[in-house]
């Protein structure tokens, strides 16, 4: 009869674990050159929803968990890729998920379409569904490499003219 009652047992557990989600871990190795894009002279990477409400808090681990990638500066995030720049030729959406999520290992392709991207962290609101449903984009590079508009370059170039007539005129006073 206790044979019986450990194979009930046996038995009963292993069902309880297969009734259990299953989470994958992320992936530790540096990410591989098909996971991410090169769009104005940085490496972008779209990492996945961002999820902080309640119930996958800490599920998206920072940029910095892999050397050289960050949160993309106000100026990177205004020369940001289009998202169809992610997709492959056969349509798939490359995907750095995995390389920093353990429980969402894709890229939902029309939120970033939609525009629901993000550059940092988005925390969950209530009030603002669906707040939780933002994609994040990692950047890798150096900032000052970010092409600055035309404008800013001839406003600059126009600075030096006068400041070198400035000179110019000092010298032959």
């Amino acid at each position: 009869m206790r044979r019986k009652h450990y194979v009930i047992a046996i038995l009963f557990c292993a069902l309880a674990g297969l009734a259990l989600p299953a989470q994958a871990s992320f992936i530790a190795d540096p990410l591989p050159a098909d996971v991410y894009i090169h769009y104005n002279n940085l490496d972008w990477a779209w990492a996945s929803p961002v999820c902080a409400d309640g119930v996958f808090d800490n599920v998206l681990y920072a940029p910095s968990f892999h050397e050289g990638w960050r949160y993309a500066t106000e100026q990177e995030w205004a020369n940001r890729p289009p998202a169809s720049a992610f997709l492959r030729p056969d349509n798939s959406v490359r995907s750095a998920a995995p390389y920093w999520n353990s429980i969402f290992t894709w890229a939902d392709y029309g939120d970033g379409a939609a525009g629901y991207v993000s550059r940092l962290p988005v925390p969950y609101d209530q009030d603002h569904y669906p707040m939780y449903l933002y994609e994040s984009w990692y950047v890798r590079g150096d900032a000052a490499a970010v092409p600055v508009p035309a404008a800013a370059l001839a406003g600059l170039l126009g600075l030096g003219l006068v400041a070198g007539r400035k000179l110019l005129r000092r010298r032959h006073a």
